[in-house]
């Protein structure tokens, strides 16, 4: 069983960074929904200190999740109507944080509707955040005792 965790607030702000393109000459800049911008974020541990699930906390409150991915030891929820990545469970003595990074990409790359790319690409932005301040050695050398 998984350690309980607390919700930690996230700076929507400060992630709902705008995009920008040129249209006919004229700059477009276009902002991600503001329902698609994770308010905060809920890590738990299990008691192997590699393997983690990750929630994601919205505007409107909480909203059934289905598995929508599984690639062996990674596992991605989003939410049965809106599509928003809300759970992202990974086990790091199988996986390097990249491969989570991959299966969000492949995610984002599939027709959505509607459109989540920003949704995403900021959840995948604050779990690098995440993956940056964790030390992974430790589930490496737990993975090369399991081989």
């Amino acid at each position: 069983m998984a350690e309980v965790a607390e919700w930690k607030a996230l700076n929507s702000r400060k992630l709902n960074q705008p995009s920008s393109e040129e249209v006919s000459g004229v700059e477009i800049r276009a902002y991600t929904s503001p329902y698609d911008v994770p308010e905060a974020i809920r890590v738990y541990e299990y008691p192997d200190k590699c393997h983690f699930l990750i929630e994601f906390k919205y505007i409107g409150g909480e909203e059934a999740v289905i598995p929508s991915i599984e690639d062996g030891y990674i596992k991605l929820w989003l939410g049965r109507d809106s599509r928003r990545l809300c759970r992202v469970e990974f086990d790091l003595k199988q996986y390097e944080p990249d491969a989570v990074y991959g299966i969000i990409d492949k995610l984002s790359s599939e027709p959505q509707s509607p459109p989540r790319q920003g949704n995403y690409q900021i959840a995948k932005e604050v779990l690098g955040s995440y993956f940056r301040s964790f030390d992974f050695s430790e589930c490496k050398r737990l993975a090369k005792l399991a081989e």
